[in-house]
């Protein structure tokens, strides 16, 4: 089906001012209704490059999300209310003009290093992990990345290795509602991936020893609950492979990971 054409009001050039200064606060939310007479049709369609692609936004979803009463020419930058049907090409929301931390935020993914808030690769792409008009905080019960779903979420994409992680020691320890037991981020928020540290190299191979100790040596709730005791597992940095590795520096011997396993550890 066609993009239909409606007639719709003057307020729609209230939209495209929606700033502090030429709106009063009300305005966003004014605004996202007048958008919603149109998008909220679950018909509303158009064509890109030979494919249909819907336009609906649910109105209960945007309600519903982190984004509810940010003007919808706060994300859609350039939008000429006024002009229907729209443009063919818009331009690409960008997520960064308000995140711009984005990239530091999400260090677990390394190719966010060069991202640029728009569409790219599952990979770097905001959307492909936190959605579109269905925005939830991570705080937020029931939320995609909310750490109860954390596991399920990074499995959309990661779908192999959030069945290891479910069947291994750590994951059944979360299940659990074990303390101290991690999640996919406990870990991921260090360096301890091959691309984030710039291949196999000792410091990969150290951080990923560091961020096994954080919690099997500091945290007293985990250390309580583990066998072997500490005194064996801080004896790792003492021993021959620890030596080797941080006082050598070679990048060959094993660490806490290579016996162990990562994801499916048992």
């Amino acid at each position: 089906m066609r993009v239909r054409r409606f007639a719709i009001p003057a307020l729609w050039l209230a939209l495209a001012l929606s700033s502090p200064s030429a709106a009063p606060a009300a305005a966003p939310a004014a605004a996202a209704e007048t958008c919603l007479a149109c998008h909220s049709d679950p018909t509303l369609t158009t064509q890109r490059r030979g494919a249909t692609v819907s336009l609906h936004v649910d109105p209960a979803m945007l309600k519903a999300s982190v984004h509810d009463g940010v003007a919808c020419a706060g994300c859609h930058v350039g939008l000429d209310p006024d002009n229907l049907p729209h443009a063919a090409r818009l331009r690409p929301v960008n997520c960064m003009t308000c995140h711009a931390d984005a990239p530091q935020a999400h260090t677990f993914h390394a190719r966010l290093a060069g991202a640029t808030g728009t569409d790219g690769a599952p990979g770097v792409s905001c959307k492909g992990c936190h959605g579109t008009h269905d925005v939830t905080p991570p705080t937020a019960p029931g939320g995609r990345f909310h750490a109860a779903n954390l596991v399920a979420g990074c499995g959309r994409c990661h779908e192999a290795i959030a069945r290891q992680f479910a069947d291994s020691a750590h994951g059944q320890s979360m299940a659990a509602g074990g303390q101290g037991a991690p999640d996919c981020l406990t870990c991921h928020r260090q360096p301890i991936t091959a691309a984030r540290a710039g291949g196999e190299n000792v410091e990969h191979k150290i951080a990923q020893e560091k961020v096994c100790l954080s919690c099997h040596l500091d945290n007293p709730e985990v250390r309580a609950r583990m066998s072997p005791g500490a005194g064996f597992i801080a004896a790792y940095e003492k021993s021959v492979h620890g030596a080797a590795l941080l006082a050598d520096a070679n990048p060959d011997v094993p660490n806490c990971v290579s016996c162990h396993s990562n994801h499916a550890i048992k």
